[in-house]
């Protein structure tokens, strides 16, 4: 049986998995996933991001139709999307690598601030990218990579457009009393009333501004948000304190994560809703339990994130453990 090498990264101690789809044989899965993620019987991480996926020319241009074939396989019928977007952009084709994002319950995720730019810093790592600049496609879109440092370590991503709209977030107005545009709209989550403001960075956030901030309170409201009828596909839960409007505090509970140090898209989204209410400026540091990054954000909503990610190291798990663990046939 085939090994499966992985290197590992963080990003202010929000931790994934990066799985070289051309490099190993083995497919991926919810399941598979879900095993290697966890921290006590696996190698431990926030997720896992399969790739890099290119469209089908540049395989055969540059390792034939193989290869193209084997990373295939690891992707399912949505993200195969990705490939077929890109193939009639010959110009660019090696500058742009797919991304699929696992969460650690197996489950898929659209987008990751944190996720993408710790794939970049390995795509620099591999060789893959020689320059200052990569495109990234995930699920949840397109993601515009500059690198600001020559070892790929400080990375500035542009995360889209955000979106507060019911339909772009996902959320039912199963009362029939919420607006289209969700602005500090009430919710009540476990019986208890909260202002939220929704917003989509290609993936769906709740965010509410409160005068505290904890660990267990965002958990506490996580969880009961995540089995609210208002959101059929869960919600990252994030509270917020504005501090001055140059800086805001965040603790985060991740859909399909749980409670988590940090998050690039929850950035965003928090950043973004508290522009959107006139209470910060269009420059915010966001302060994390694991540290701080930057968010920018222009008069249209797009939203720049930037900060630093680091390498861990490389991890092999070995055939014995796939098989007892990950359920896969010797």
């Amino acid at each position: 049986m085939d090994k499966m090498r992985f290197e590992k990264y963080h990003g202010l101690g929000n931790d994934y998995l990066v799985y070289d789809c051309g490099k190993n044989g083995i497919q991926l899965d919810g399941k598979k996933v879900k095993c290697i993620c966890e921290r006590h019987y696996g190698i431990g991480a926030d997720g896992i991001l399969a790739g890099p996926c290119w469209g089908k020319k540049v395989w055969k241009k540059g390792c034939g139709d193989k290869k193209c074939e084997v990373v295939e396989k690891h992707l399912d019928d949505e993200p195969k999307a990705l490939l077929c977007r890109m193939e009639e952009q010959e110009d660019i084709l090696e500058e742009r690598f797919g991304v699929v994002i696992w969460n650690p319950d197996g489950s898929q995720a659209e987008k990751s601030g944190n996720g993408v730019r710790i794939f970049a810093k390995y795509l620099k790592d591999a060789g893959y990218v020689t320059g200052n600049h990569c495109i990234i496609e995930a699920a949840g879109g397109e993601i515009y990579i500059d690198y600001l440092s020559d070892d790929g370590t400080m990375i500035k991503a542009d995360m889209g457009v955000l979106s507060f709209t019911r339909e772009s977030v996902g959320v039912v107005d199963f009362r029939g009393e919420l607006k289209d545009e969700l602005i500090e709209v009430p919710m009540t989550f476990d019986k208890k009333n909260y202002l939220c403001t929704c917003v989509s960075v290609g993936n769906p956030h709740c965010v509410i501004e409160m005068p505290k901030l904890s660990r267990e309170l965002v958990t506490d409201i996580g969880v009961a948000a995540e089995k609210s009828d208002y959101f059929p596909k869960k919600i990252n839960m994030q509270i917020v304190k504005v501090v001055n409007r140059e800086r805001i505090d965040m603790e985060i509970y991740e859909r399909g994560a749980g409670y988590t140090l940090a998050s690039g898209t929850s950035c965003c989204a928090a950043a973004g809703a508290m522009y959107k209410l006139g209470k910060v400026d269009s420059k915010v540091e966001v302060f994390m339990p694991g540290g701080s990054l930057f968010v920018e954000i222009t008069p249209e909503y797009r939203t720049f994130l930037t900060g630093e990610v680091e390498r861990v190291g490389s991890m092999i798990l070995t055939s014995s453990f796939i098989k007892k663990f990950c359920g896969c046939k010797a």
